[in-house]
């Protein structure tokens, strides 16, 4: 019989993580049995590194730059969700 992941509640339906769950970050969800339990386990052994994209409004430098500033999550109200912003009092980038 042919199960799809995102007909099994015991593995979530395939949801392997939330990330950044601080701010607005992505849902990870695997497409199938094996790259669901291999992205647990490499999530799981801290083998995961997460690449950043800065989209800006008006005009940026052609060449890659290095933003390495402290983020710290800000909320603001019940309703809304939290935000990262930069700060000095923040924690810096793992």
């Amino acid at each position: 019989q042919n199960c799809r992941i995102t007909d099994d509640a015991t593995v979530q339906h395939g949801l392997v993580h939330r990330l950044d769950r601080e701010t607005s970050g992505p849902i990870l969800f695997a497409k199938d049995y094996a790259g669901f339990f291999v992205s647990k386990l490499q999530f799981a052994v801290g083998r995961v590194m997460k690449n950043y994209i800065c989209l800006c409004h008006g005009l940026a430098k052609r060449k890659p730059q290095l933003i390495d500033t402290p983020l710290r999550i800000v909320r603001s109200g019940r309703r809304h969700s939290p935000q990262s912003v930069a700060c000095q009092r923040g924690m810096p980038a793992s």
